[in-house]
């Protein structure tokens, strides 16, 4: 299994979306989408920059394929005791 599928499958899974939803939003279709969740094919900016909107993070943890949402939640609860 490629990064990228692991990636973005869990991704998608950790927000409830299916591919069709998440092919919706970044202005392809299902089947698309789905090559592009297999890795056989790469995002473009425009498509990264709204799966990055839909998910609430970077565009450089699409880029990275590195979800660093949950280590900031972490350290801003550690700050704060």
């Amino acid at each position: 299994m490629s990064k990228q599928k692991t990636f973005f499958t869990s991704l998608r899974q950790k927000h409830d979306f299916t591919q069709e939803q998440v092919a919706d939003v970044i202005g392809v279709t299902r089947q698309t989408y789905a090559v592009i969740e297999s890795g056989k094919q790469e995002l473009s900016l425009s498509q990264a920059k709204k799966l990055a909107d839909l998910y609430g993070i970077s565009l450089e943890d699409i880029v990275t394929q590195k979800d660093t949402s949950l280590k900031i939640k972490i350290k801003t609860i550690e700050d704060r005791t």
